[in-house]
């Protein structure tokens, strides 16, 4: 059974709190060419570091490189657990 930090009621109210009513109207803005819903490359049990490798391996075949960090952002592990 996955960890979801999150009941129903604790996202609705989130939801709530910024004027969305779900999920998908969230992430609406984002166009579905560029959205990743096909995860069937990922083997159902994979380590937390393995599966950072290969979203970085797959992030790497993007033409451009985008970088948001900010002043003193660093790449760095922080385990989920955390």
């Amino acid at each position: 059974m996955p960890f979801i930090p999150h009941t129903a009621q604790n996202i609705a109210e989130m939801l709530a709190v910024i004027g969305v009513d779900s999920m998908d109207e969230l992430f609406g803005e984002i166009p579905i060419a560029l959205q990743n819903c096909d995860l069937s490359e990922i083997p159902a049990s994979i380590t937390e570091m393995d599966l950072l490798r290969s979203m970085a391996k797959r992030a790497k075949q993007d033409a451009n490189e985008l970088n948001f960090c900010g002043v003193g952002a660093y790449e760095h592990h922080i385990p989920a657990a955390i």
